[in-house]
Order: C-alpha cells, then sequence, then structure tokens
C-alpha cells in the first residue's frame, strides 16, 4: 500500500493558505504559481510583509486593536503621572527661578550702566577704592 502523506513543511503551507482566504483565492485564480507562494513562504517565512496583503482582515482588526489598545495604556500611565505632580511644589520652583532671572537681570543693568557711564577723574564707579 502507497502512503500519501504530505511532507510536513506541505502540510505547514497548506494550513497557512487555509488561514488566509485571501491567499488561497489568489492561488485559485492562478495569477502565480503555487510553487511561487511556497517557495517565498519556505525561505521568507510567514511572517514576511510579503504576506500582509494576504491576511485576512481580522488579523488586520486585531493588530489594530492591540495598537489601540497599547495607546490607551500609554495615556492611562501618563495621565496617573500627571496626578502624582506636586504642582504647588513646581509653582514655588518657578516663582524662585522668576526671582533669580529677576536679580540677574538688575545685575547686567548695573554693569551696562557702569560700561556706558563717561570716565574721568572724578567718576569713580566704585567709590570705596579712593585713596
Amino acid at each position: 500500500m502507497v502512503s500519501n502523506k504530505l511532507h510536513p513543511s506541505v502540510e505547514q503551507f497548506r494550513e497557512f493558505v487555509n488561514k488566509h482566504p485571501k491567499l488561497k483565492k489568489e492561488l485559485r485564480s492562478n495569477r502565480e504559481s503555487l510553487q511561487h507562494y511556497y517557495e517565498k513562504w519556505l525561505l521568507l517565512g510567514e511572517d514576511d510583509p510579503f504576506f500582509d496583503d494576504y491576511r485576512s482582515d481580522d488579523h488586520h482588526d486585531q493588530s489594530q486593536e492591540k495598537k489601540s489598545t497599547d495607546k490607551k495604556e500609554w495615556m492611562n500611565q501618563f495621565v496617573q503621572m500627571v496626578d502624582q505632580v506636586n504642582w504647588e511644589n513646581i509653582n514655588g520652583h518657578i516663582h524662585h527661578l522668576n526671582g533669580a532671572l529677576g536679580n540677574l537681570e538688575t545685575l547686567v543693568k548695573q554693569f551696562q550702566e557702569m560700561k556706558n557711564s563717561p570716565k574721568g577723574p572724578g567718576n569713580n564707579n566704585f567709590p570705596f577704592l579712593k585713596d
């Protein structure tokens, strides 16, 4: 008796084709040979982008749903992080920084006035240096 068992890789390809109705339809339309797709599947693997066009819409919808869920999780984490921020503490830091910048601005103005003032023997910007 002769056994009609197929090679395991052929069986796996057959299962792959049955999972993807678009690929099955393409094979039945005879646009490309079965051998062509089998070789691509064997060399590239079933996750290769070559087969993306033949994946069922369910697979596409699942991946879109997963991306949407990931975005929602990220947003929830972001909102939780923002809720944990002590805004009064940040407001105090901003107030102190504003004061420091004001002091720096005053200091720069004083140095500019000293630089722009006329120099002469009677005009000493540092009176404590007089003899």
